[in-house]
């Protein structure tokens, strides 16, 4: 057999935007509408960045209660953010209405390091996984409890 190697040229123009955080960021996912950013930190913290307007809000930080996120996502019509911390709890908030986020459903949901929450296509199922060596389903009311 005979194996062949192409190089594609990509044109770039370097970096667009720029946002400048307190601490690593661990995840991040776009939202449907492909304007806004959610971003997870180390230090716990979840915000959005707002691309359109360039501008970055903190949705939560509970500063030295909570481990460091290691994982977000949003469902696919927006309504809900999960996050997964490195203490195994899972936040879910209802994000519809991004000018007032009421707090999160907190739910421990792994005995060691949560590594990965996404949600179904459906939006009526989040699924995590952890250090615990296992992998969970879990139904998502509309309300974001577990």
């Amino acid at each position: 057999k005979q194996w062949y190697q192409r190089r594609v040229r990509v044109r770039t123009s370097g970096c667009q935007r720029k946002l400048k955080l307190d601490s690593p960021v661990n995840s991040v996912v776009l939202h449907p509408n492909q304007s806004l950013l959610f971003l997870g930190q180390s230090n716990g913290m979840v915000s959005f960045w707002d691309l359109r307007m360039d501008r970055s809000e903190e949705i939560f930080h509970n500063k030295g209660r909570v481990g460091s996120v290691q994982s977000i996502a949003v469902n696919n019509i927006a309504t809900q953010l999960a996050a997964i911390d490195n203490k195994g709890m899972v936040r879910v908030w209802r994000v519809a209405d991004l000018s007032d986020i009421p707090a999160p459903f907190v739910q421990q949901c792994h005995e060691d390091r949560g590594l990965k929450c996404t949600f179904s296509p459906d939006c009526a199922t989040l699924a995590t996984t952890g250090a615990d060596t296992t992998a969970r389903i879990w139904g998502v009311t509309q309300e974001g409890e577990l």
